[in-house]
């Protein structure tokens, strides 16, 4: 009897609501599923594409257990979410049934100067489904007292349908700060989120009835607490008409090594369940379960009223960006390469110092030049050894005489590789182009303090202070300021290609702050491991530098407020004897600026 009496009493939540109000389905998990949560979420804290498949298992001691599903997708191009989820529930020997199937499209808005605000809004569109089988159900009318249940009997119920269809529209909005910034140690989000916004008619029977609005609220902060640990207490209140339901809790994600993860958390689903939550993500793929504890007037009928959830998420990485026009091989310095850096010789007036018998430490370039008498003809030869780095001691080479007529300046070909008007014999820094100031040697900040030895190389600063500002003094007038430096861009050993979580995670958002704020302008300062020589070194951190500046450029950033510096090898941010330490160098780096 009592089975019987709970089929009735299923049957009356899910297929007559004038009666008793119904209500969605719900996960524990909902922040594994966040788009049945909230259609604002789509796109949102992933680099590409996010698939995800839930399952819900309870009150499997009693009689058939109620299950749900669900099976959700999102996509973020651009600043664009896309997305689409499917939700089925059922539970009983009558065969109630309901499918939800809808699509999801958001808009994600940058705000702040940094941009490390996103405000997103979402609609989703989409139809349901509920349906009951009515030979598997049971009425009152239909048990005799002396008998007991007799099918034959009739139920004296009337259906006009055993199944409907719906459309129904869901609105949400969502802020959150700093998710896919990792120096930012708090961030917070929080959302709204309204259902049903055009109140479907949903009833079996004649009469009208229409499917109340839910209101979600969600909202919550992660806290870093390490580089490795953080800690997301969040809070979900659910309202739809008379139905209640608040949702407080934790969670602890472990960060390990090769984007590997641990998650613990524990929540209160108040008057219903208490919730244990633990997950594992390993790379690409998420796994979390859930178990509740029922805490309400349910749980005194006896065993099996518990219940226990299962998710699984797959992120895969973006798609590789279009493979580019690869750099010619080091050992290749011929005139096809001299073509295709732009290497040529330049004919300049010799200083008159180097008229003079003495001696010149020369950083012994790709390509050297034997000087000639005027009138005669230049004789270039490309050298055999390998190319030195500015590091390392160079040989003294002795200056020819030049023979030439008395006041007459004598015009000859010298090399300057980095063009920036101080010939190589006396450059300091002959690959990589500065002023006369510092001797040939890149001041990016203007300071006085070349970049190889300024701890601060993009900020304004002192001798004193190592080429950093001085925090107890005011900075002086014209002074140039770092407003924000961002995630260095990664390449492969020798390649020069973007990848495509890269440009929308790191170069779009250097973008929009240049849109944002037209006196800010951007130095590229590009880099590379210590394989290879440094001649093809400077070529291949130049390439790079040039493949982000040319993004820019196409997106609508003045090519004037783009400047691009190469260190080649010179600069490391870790030791080039390790995998991970030439991946980290191997890098070009965004640096947004103001003068003030």
């Amino acid at each position: 009897m009592k089975k019987q009496l709970l089929r009735i009493t299923l049957f009356v939540l899910l297929a007559l609501p004038q009666l008793v109000n119904g209500q969605d389905a719900r996960f524990s998990q909902y922040f594994n599923n966040t788009l049945s949560l909230n259609p604002g979420t789509a796109g949102n804290g992933i680099e590409y594409i996010r698939v995800t498949g839930i399952y819900r298992n309870q009150w499997a001691g009693v009689g058939n257990p109620f299950t749900t599903q669900g099976f959700a997708v999102d996509k973020v191009v651009n600043r664009v979410g896309l997305g689409g989820i499917i939700t089925r529930n059922g539970a009983g020997d009558a065969g109630i049934r309901t499918l939800s199937i809808a699509g999801n499209l958001s808009y994600n808005l940058p705000l702040g100067d940094a941009k490390e605000h996103i405000l997103s809004a979402g609609v989703q569109v989409g139809i349901f489904n509920k349906s009951f089988d009515q030979s598997k159900m049971s009425f009152d009318n239909q048990y005799n007292p002396d008998a007991g249940y007799d099918p034959s009997i009739s139920s004296g119920e009337i259906f006009t349908n055993t199944s409907i269809t719906r459309p129904d529209v869901n609105v949400g909005i969502f802020w959150q700060r700093g998710w896919l910034n990792k120096d930012i140690r708090f961030k917070p989000f929080a959302g709204i989120s309204l259902a049903h916004i055009n109140r479907p008619n949903e009833t079996f029977i004649i009469d009208n009835n229409k499917m109340p609005v839910k209101k979600s609220f969600y909202f919550g902060a992660g806290f870093m607490v390490s580089d490795r640990a953080e800690i997301r207490p969040s809070a979900m209140i659910l309202r739809q008409q008379d139905f209640k339901e608040t949702n407080v809790g934790a969670l602890v994600n472990y960060q390990l090594d090769n984007k590997n993860a641990v998650q613990l958390g524990a929540y209160n689903r108040f008057n219903d369940a208490l919730i244990a939550y633990a997950g594992y993500q390993m790379n690409l793929v998420k796994v979390g379960m859930s178990y509740d504890i029922n805490t309400s007037s349910l749980s005194t009928s006896g065993k099996g009223t518990n219940a226990f959830e299962l998710s699984i998420t797959y992120s895969p990485r973006p798609k590789r960006a279009k493979e580019p026009k690869e750099i010619l091989p080091t050992k290749q310095l011929d005139t096809d390469l001299m073509e295709t850096l732009d290497y040529v010789t330049t004919s300049i007036e010799v200083p008159e110092e180097l008229t003079n018998d003495r001696q010149v430490i020369h950083p012994a370039p790709a390509e050297q030049v034997t000087e000639q008498p005027v009138g005669t003809k230049v004789v270039e030869q490309v050298a055999e050894t390998p190319v030195k780095t500015a590091e390392t001691p160079v040989a003294i080479a002795e200056q020819p005489k030049l023979e030439t007529a008395a006041a007459t300046p004598v015009a000859v070909k010298i090399e300057d590789f980095d063009k920036d008007g101080i010939i190589d014999a006396v450059d300091d820094c002959p690959y990589i182009k500065g002023s006369k100031a510092t001797n040939g040697c890149p001041d990016s900040d203007n300071d006085g303090v070349i970049d190889m030895q300024d701890d601060c190389p993009m900020e304004s600063g002192t001798a004193a202070t190592k080429g950093c500002p001085d925090k107890t003094k005011a900075q002086p007038v014209n002074s140039q300021q770092l407003i924000r430096k961002f995630d260095n861009i990664l390449f492969e050993s020798g390649k020069t290609r973007l990848r495509t979580d890269d440009i929308f995670d790191i170069i779009e958002r250097a973008i929009d702050i240049m849109y944002a704020d037209k006196d800010a302008t951007v130095i590229l300062s590009g880099h590379t491991d210590s394989e290879g020589d440094a001649f093809q070194n400077m070529v291949l951190s130049q390439s790079r530098a040039d493949m982000v500046k040319t993004y820019m450029v196409k997106q609508g950033i003045d090519e004037s407020r783009i400047k691009t510096v190469t260190y080649g090898e010179t600069m490391p941010l870790e030791d080039n004897t390790t995998v991970e330490g030439k991946q980290l160098n191997r890098r070009v780096e965004i640096n947004i600026l103001k003068i003030k």
